[in-house]
């Protein structure tokens, strides 16, 4: 299957590939999300409802994700969905928010591989085990020594997600500022090894509009890091990372592009 591709250097608004359903944390259904995308006058519309396969809990889902023996029930019904509303106006996309983990990565690549994706989004929630944006009160007990950690740890992973190359759209990057727990140190050189492995891989780069909403009140990436991209010609997609009808198209009025 042929992945869609970004040459773009900023997709205009009338596109949108990382949104939520009932599937997995979001409160509407995959008809009622994509049904409203239409109406909002979306030319193309993406389904990204979260896969998670932890190391070694292959097996148990997490909360917010689909468990592995749902996959098939989600793409049927996206089908019947893509085949009720899409039209010459219209194209629904389908899609998955990925978690990569290293360890089982080949694993991961053949659960997925007889599914008729569009796109794949690679994310980073964990960091060496850490649930990076799950609660406030997981980073509250925490030094300033374990914060570094977990920043280090994110890098990491994020570096090796975009090495493999198997991914088209990079997640929220700089995700752990979530809940406005900084590091001690810059990060300005991790980000650049991530941009330029970006760079040469692709893969475009998420404008992740939601983080206004979180304790960060900062979309994904930083500005900064945004800049930079943008100088490296780096693809940029833009997204409200919906989980609701009422997140579709969220906070584009704080971009200054």
């Amino acid at each position: 299957m042929t992945m869609l591709t970004f040459p773009q250097p900023i997709l205009p608004k009338e596109f949108s590939y990382h949104n939520h359903s009932v599937w997995s944390d979001g409160n509407a259904t995959l008809l009622e999300m994509c049904a409203a995308a239409k109406s909002k006058g979306y030319r193309e519309f993406g389904m990204s409802d979260h896969c998670v396969c932890r190391p070694g809990l292959e097996s148990e889902p997490v909360s917010w994700a689909m468990a592995r023996e749902q996959l098939d029930g989600y793409f049927q019904e996206l089908q019947s969905v893509k085949d009720s509303l899409d039209d010459e106006n219209f194209t629904i996309r389908r899609g998955l928010e990925i978690d990569f983990f290293p360890e089982n990565f080949s694993l991961l690549q053949s659960i997925l591989a007889k599914y008729p994706l569009d796109y794949r989004i690679g994310a980073s929630h964990y960091a060496d085990g850490f649930s990076v944006d799950g609660d406030i009160k997981l980073w509250e007990p925490l030094s300033q020594a374990e914060i570094d950690h977990v920043w280090d740890a994110y890098w990491t992973n994020t570096f090796a997600l975009v090495k493999t190359g198997y991914f088209q759209i990079l997640a929220h990057l700089d995700l752990p500022k979530k809940f406005a727990f900084k590091p001690s140190r810059d990060q300005t050189d991790n980000a650049m090894d991530v941009l330029r492995a970006m760079q040469k891989s692709g893969m475009a780069l998420e404008i992740n509009t939601a983080g206004w909403d979180k304790p960060c009140q900062e979309c994904y990436p930083s500005p900064r890091i945004i800049q930079a991209a943008r100088e490296m010609k780096i693809p940029i997609v833009i997204s409200s990372d919906s989980h609701a009808v009422k997140h579709i198209g969220r906070n584009y009025d704080k971009l200054a592009l």
